[in-house]
């Protein structure tokens, strides 16, 4: 429900690269001018101060980019654990699922063998009913055998006397009346047989239905579980990325730390040389001083040794003459010797001066060849995550539009039946979304990953006709979903208050609105949805029943039918 922005840690890099580049440039600009005429030391410590300055500079904005990829590494992690417990939960419920299904199959087994032997009761009652009729059909031919018309004939062909006979319909009347009981018997046993058999019958088509719901209800856990394992996945993925760019960034605080440390060094060194100069102009001074007041001294004295003998005046003027040409030769190889000294000390500054520099050169390079090998890495990689984006998303869309072709001739050939209450559903799953996207950033489409917009999108690209919908469709730019209705209608796309199936929520509160897609319309108005970025952050998430026209951040202001 936001735009991309600018990437942050590249405007950063940027600016760390341009501080780094500033330090060298105040470093190299002093060695051009050491070549140029003899670098003074107080310009070198004011040059050294204003590289010092801009390493500091660079230094804050690498830690504060280094506390700013703490945070969206802290951010992430977060998002991972909440996503591992809607998996646990899903999980959960999935195994829940699966012990009910186990169950159901079990009674439905149980209920199937009890039907098998209520039908062979009955088989067998029939069986038996049928060998008690014959049983009677026997006896009552008996019996007429040995009725009076009979008896008579028998009385005549046999021997045998008349109350034997009598006696033989007697026990023949006895047997016909006890197959009849028996036959009846047997007809109720088979009646009662028959009634349970039916009311097993109607106990087994229950539980065979209750398997079906069951087998259902697990098919829609196993696919939610499935769900939030690839969000898992892709949310994990993130904090992988997340960690790296941490570490990138510590890398270079040290890095920048390091480089002030370098400077701070050279500073402090420039300053114990300052001040060795100075001492040294001061002990030029004092002896340039103590010098004219021994010339001084040295011409009083001469005037005194005038004064006092003239004879002695050549004399005094020859040892006054060795006098001085001895001093001017001992001053003159002091000179020497402390303009040497004062040479090799110049030498030495700059030949530490110099190792300075390029130890400094060389540790900024390192960083720059460091940076620009983690960039180039990080952009191969993304560029690697955006190809199998692309991949999957086109193999994603094949498999929806093949699956959606399939539902519409299934459902067009149940159209004829009278409509009930039961809600049309439609596939409410993320789907293959998180593998396609599995990065934190800008998705193929142009949507920022992870917000109700960027699954929307994807949804419109993998189940309708309009297969290459992106941010800017056709010159027309759809950005937040507040703008989607109005962006949708510049298109040609209808939008209006009738929800149904695979069609595109949307609502205009907030400040960036908000989209999710229909999944089922109920009798009663209400509608099921599935969205990203609304229960969970960033995440996936289904709502049942939700009443659409209540307005607010529940409900929703139209439909747009891509």
């Amino acid at each position: 429900m936001r735009l991309p922005r600018s990437s942050q840690p590249l405007s950063r890099r940027l600016r760390r690269a341009i501080g780094g580049s500033v330090v060298l440039a105040l470093i190299a600009g002093g060695a051009a001018t050491s070549t140029a005429r003899a670098e003074t030391l107080d310009e070198k410590q004011q040059r050294l101060q204003q590289a010092l300055d801009v390493s500091k500079a660079s230094l804050r904005n690498s830690r504060d980019e280094a506390a700013s990829s703490q945070v969206d590494l802290t951010t992430s992690q977060t998002r991972l654990a909440t996503q591992q417990q809607l998996l646990s939960q899903a999980t959960a419920d999935a195994d829940a699922a699966r012990s009910r299904d186990q169950l159901l199959g079990t009674r439905l087994k149980t209920a199937q063998n009890a039907l098998a032997k209520a039908d062979k009761d009955v088989a067998d009652g029939k069986t038996r009913l049928a060998t008690e009729r014959r049983h009677y059909t026997t006896s009552m031919n008996r019996l007429v055998q040995q009725s009076s018309p009979l008896q008579s004939l028998a009385l005549i062909t046999t021997n045998t006397d008349a109350a034997t006979m009598a006696q033989r319909a007697q026990w023949s009347r006895v047997a016909v009346n006890v197959s009849h009981d028996q036959v009846d018997k047997v007809s109720r046993l088979v009646t009662r047989l028959q009634t349970a058999q039916k009311t097993q019958a109607a106990a087994t088509k229950q539980a065979a239905q209750r398997k079906k719901e069951s087998a259902d209800h697990l098919r829609t856990t196993t696919s939610i579980e499935a769900e939030a394992s690839d969000a898992a996945d892709a949310v994990a993925a993130t904090v992988a990325l997340n960690t790296a760019a941490a570490e990138n960034a510590q890398a270079q605080l040290e890095a920048d730390q390091d480089a002030t440390t370098t400077i701070q060094t050279q500073i402090d060194t420039t300053t114990r040389q300052i001040a060795e100069a100075k001492a040294e102009a001061a002990r030029k001074a004092a002896e340039e001083r103590a010098a004219k007041a021994a010339a001084e001294k040295a011409a009083r004295q001469k005037a005194e040794a005038a004064e006092k003998a003239a004879r002695q005046k050549a004399e005094a003027a020859r040892k006054a003459a060795e006098e001085r040409a001895a001093k001017a030769a001992a001053a003159q190889k002091a000179a020497a010797a402390r303009a040497a000294k004062l040479e090799a000390q110049k030498a030495a500054q700059e030949k530490a001066r110099k190792a300075a520099a390029a130890r400094t050169a060389a540790q900024k390079a390192a960083a720059r060849a460091a940076a620009a090998k983690a960039a180039a890495k990080e952009k191969a990689a993304r560029q690697k995550a955006v190809a199998a984006s692309n991949k999957a998303a086109r193999a994603a869309a094949s498999s929806e539009r093949r699956k959606n072709t399939s539902t519409k001739k299934s459902s067009s050939s149940k159209k004829s039946s009278s409509s009930s209450s039961r809600a049309k559903r439609s596939s409410y799953t993320a789907g293959s979304y998180s593998a396609v996207a599995n990065y934190n950033g800008v998705d193929p489409w142009g949507f920022y990953w992870g917000q109700c917009v960027s699954y929307a999108a994807w949804k419109v690209r993998t189940t309708t006709s309009w297969s290459n919908f992106q941010n800017y469709t056709n010159g027309v730019h759809f950005g937040n979903a507040v703008n989607w209705g109005y962006a949708a209608r510049q298109i040609g796309v209808r939008v209006d208050t009738s929800p149904s199936v695979g069609s595109v929520a949307w609502r205009t509160s907030g400040s960036a609105g908000h989209v999710a897609w229909v999944t089922a319309v109920h009798g009663d108005g209400t509608i099921d949805v599935a969205e990203y970025n609304y229960l969970v952050s960033s995440g996936f998430d289904t709502r049942t029943r939700v009443n659409w026209s209540a307005g607010g951040s529940q409900g929703f202001v139209g439909f747009i039918h891509f």
